[in-house]
């Protein structure tokens, strides 16, 4: 499978005593709709299909997407049972079959 380099941003704090973990993908999650204006050509579809995050190896989230989300998704989310120094870890993998992953520690 073919591996997607993009500058992604994952972060995961503690505030309140929940982790915050907040997460930006850069993907252009296209809907095929679009008509390119120089080649007057549709834009093929090209989506994230699934996103999975877990804490500490235990699935927490599993999310599968279609084309009708927005360019760069960002999720966020709060996790009451995450503490200092837990690991998140955030993988997806879109629909050409590219994947990537993101993992931090919970400050």
């Amino acid at each position: 499978m073919a591996r997607h380099k993009a500058e992604h941003k994952m972060a995961a704090r503690m505030k309140d005593g929940v982790a915050e973990v907040k997460l930006l993908l850069s993907h252009p999650m296209e809907t095929g709709n679009r008509t390119d204006p120089t080649t007057g050509l549709k834009v093929p579809r090209h989506f994230i299909r699934e996103l999975v995050c877990d804490l500490n190896g235990e699935t927490l989230l599993q999310a599968q997407w279609s084309w009708g989300m927005a360019r760069n998704p960002y999720v966020a989310m709060r996790l009451a049972e995450a503490g200092p120094g837990d690991r998140v870890r955030c993988r997806w993998t879109d629909d050409r079959g590219v994947e990537d992953a993101m993992e931090v520690i919970v400050s």
